[in-house]
């Protein structure tokens, strides 16, 4: 696809030649093929144990990770 601008290019504009201080910036688009069929991958839904599963092991990660080294900080400094 051509596209044509409102921008003038000064390198081809010259006093001697009016007809060139109207010639407009053209360029040219490549087309995309395939960008408007993209695949998406259909989402499966959790059942309620796969949620209340996941829910278990992200609190328990967060105990390791950080709940637990606070406390231990704290019982350390403490005494």
């Amino acid at each position: 696809m051509i596209v044509e601008t409102d921008l003038v290019d000064l390198s081809k504009v010259t006093l001697n030649n009016p007809s060139s201080w109207n010639q407009h910036i053209k360029y040219e688009i490549p087309r995309q093929w395939g960008a408007k069929k993209i695949k998406v991958p259909k989402r499966n839904p959790k059942t309620e144990e796969e949620r209340k599963e996941r829910a278990k092991i992200y609190q328990h990660n967060y105990y390791l990770e950080v709940t637990k080294p606070k406390r231990q900080s704290r019982r350390n400094n403490g005494k």
